[in-house]
C-alpha cells in the first residue's frame, strides 16, 4: 500500500494553517510559527512511512499555501508566496482557427493580442519548475496553443511530476502525436475540445479540424492505456453546447462510450457569434456531465509512481526559512478588492514570457508581466507589483498600465483553487 499523506496530519495541518492565515498575527510571528510548524512536522511525517524529501515537498506546498492566503487575505503588493497553480503552453501555435480564438484573431483581424509564435524549450520549462515546482501542486499544460504540437509535452508532464504535481492537457486532438508517449507520462487528466458527433457538426466551430483524425486519436489513446495497464489518465471528451451541436448530444454520448472515453461533459461556450455570427448559444445550455468508468482517478497513480524520483531541488528549498524571505515593507490593505489570480496562479507561453492568468495576451495594455528567462524574481516584477496596487488604491494609471485594468473578470476564482487543494492533499492511500 503506496501512502501519500496521513489524513490525520493533512486535516490537522490545514485546519491550523488556514487559522494561522486569518488569524490577528503580524507577518514576522506568522512567518516564524510556520518553519517551526515545518521542523516539527517533518519527523513525524517520516515516522508515518514517508521519505524525507517527499515530506519536505508535502510541506513546502502546504506552508506555501498557508503564506499565499495570509497575503491575499491582507492584499500584499510584494510577495513572499509562491504561485500553486502553473499553466503552460507548450506550443505558442495552433492549427485550427475557432472563432474567438486568438489565433483566428492575428489571422483574419486587426486586433491588440500580443502573441509569438514558438515551441517551448525544456531549459525554459526548468526554469519555471526550478523556481515554482517545490512549491505549486498542479501543471495545467495548456492555454491559448495546442500542446500537443510539440513532441516534447510527455517530457515536460514527466518532469512536473518530478516535483509532486498533477498534470492536465486540454487539446483539440486534431494534429499527430504518439498516443503511447502521451500515457506513459502519468498525465492525470486529459480534456479532448470535440463539438460535434459528425465531422459536419464538429467543423463548423473546430474550424480547419480533422474530425476522422480526432477520432482515430481518441481510439488510440484508449489502446495505449490499456497496453500500458495505465491508471491514468481521465480521457474526458468536452463538447461546447451551440445551437448548432444540441442536437448531436445524444449521438455524441454514445459514440464516446464506446469508444472508451471515461466520461463527456456537455458545456455552455463562450458567446462566439460577434466573431462568426452563425455560431450561436442557446438561451438555456442544458450543460450535464454522463461519466462511463469511474475506475480511474485523477492525481493517484502518477504521484505515487513519481515518488521515487523528486527533484533534489526541493532539499535546497526546504534549507531556506520562511521567516528569511521577509524583504519587503508589507502593509495591510484587506479591505480592499483585488483578484485571487495575482496571488495564486501564473501562466507562461511557450516563449517563457509570463501573464498574471489565462486571459488572452494583449499588447495595450498589456498582459506580459515578466520573462522566466529574464527576471530574478518574475513573481514581483513591477508589472505585478502596480497590478496588486491598483486594487487597493484604486488606480492603474501609471507608467505600469497592464491588463488589470481593463479586465472584466476581476475577482474571478483562479484555475486552482482551495476545492483543487483539498482534493490534492486529501490523497491518501491506494
Amino acid at each position: 500500500m503506496n501512502k501519500i499523506l496521513p489524513s490525520n496530519i493533512a486535516n490537522d495541518l490545514l485546519q491550523y494553517l488556514s487559522y494561522l492565515a486569518e488569524s490577528e498575527i503580524s507577518l514576522y510571528e506568522f512567518l516564524k510559527q510556520i518553519d517551526i510548524l515545518n521542523r516539527k512536522s517533518l519527523p513525524q511525517m517520516r515516522k508515518k512511512g514517508l521519505s524525507e524529501r517527499h515530506a519536505k515537498a508535502i510541506l513546502l506546498k502546504l506552508s506555501n499555501i498557508a503564506v499565499s492566503r495570509y497575503q491575499y487575505l491582507r492584499r500584499h503588493r510584494f510577495l513572499i508566496a509562491r504561485p500553486f497553480g502553473l499553466i503552460v503552453d507548450p506550443s505558442n501555435a495552433c492549427p485550427l482557427e475557432c472563432p474567438g480564438c486568438i489565433h483566428r484573431k492575428r489571422k483574419f483581424e486587426k486586433s491588440n493580442i500580443d502573441w509569438i509564435n514558438g515551441t517551448l524549450k525544456e531549459k525554459t520549462l526548468d526554469k519555471l519548475l526550478a523556481t515554482f515546482g517545490p512549491f505549486a501542486i498542479n501543471t495545467q499544460y495548456f492555454n491559448w496553443g495546442e500542446p500537443l504540437l510539440n513532441k516534447s509535452t510527455p517530457q515536460f508532464i514527466k518532469n512536473s511530476r518530478r516535483f509532486l504535481m498533477r498534470t492536465s492537457v486540454s487539446t483539440n486532438l486534431s494534429v499527430n502525436f504518439d498516443a503511447e508517449a502521451l500515457i506513459s507520462s502519468g498525465l492525470d487528466y486529459l480534456v479532448m475540445s470535440i463539438d460535434g458527433a459528425t465531422a459536419a457538426t464538429y467543423e463548423k466551430y473546430r474550424v480547419g479540424g480533422n474530425f476522422g483524425l480526432v477520432l482515430s486519436n481518441i481510439e488510440k489513446l484508449v489502446e495505449a492505456r490499456k497496453k500500458l495497464k495505465s491508471q491514468t489518465p481521465v480521457i474526458v471528451w468536452q463538447y461546447l453546447l451551440f445551437d448548432h451541436t444540441i442536437s448531436e448530444m445524444d449521438q455524441a454520448k454514445i459514440l464516446a462510450e464506446k469508444l472508451g472515453v471515461d466520461r463527456i461533459i456537455f458545456a455552455e461556450p463562450y458567446d462566439v457569434s460577434k466573431y462568426d455570427p452563425k455560431i450561436t448559444k442557446p438561451n438555456k445550455c442544458p450543460v450535464r456531465v454522463d461519466v462511463f468508468d469511474t475506475k480511474v482517478g485523477a492525481g493517484r497513480w502518477s504521484i505515487v509512481n513519481a515518488l521515487s524520483n523528486l527533484d533534489p531541488i526541493i532539499d535546497d528549498q526546504w534549507e531556506t526559512t520562511w521567516f528569511s524571505r521577509m524583504d519587503d515593507t508589507f502593509t495591510d490593505h484587506s479591505k480592499s478588492e483585488t483578484c485571487l489570480w495575482l496571488y495564486m496562479n501564473m501562466a507562461m507561453d511557450a516563449k517563457g514570457r509570463i501573464m498574471p492568468c489565462c486571459f488572452e495576451p494583449l499588447s495595450n495594455p498589456t498582459s506580459i508581466f515578466g520573462d522566466i528567462n529574464k527576471n530574478v524574481d518574475v513573481f514581483n516584477t513591477s508589472n505585478y507589483i502596480k497590478s496588486r496596487e491598483g486594487f487597493f488604491k484604486s488606480d492603474f494609471d501609471g507608467d505600469h498600465i497592464t491588463v488589470c485594468s481593463i479586465c472584466p473578470h476581476k475577482k474571478s476564482t483562479p484555475n486552482i483553487n482551495y476545492n483543487h487543494l483539498k482534493a490534492y492533499f486529501n490523497i491518501v492511500e491506494f
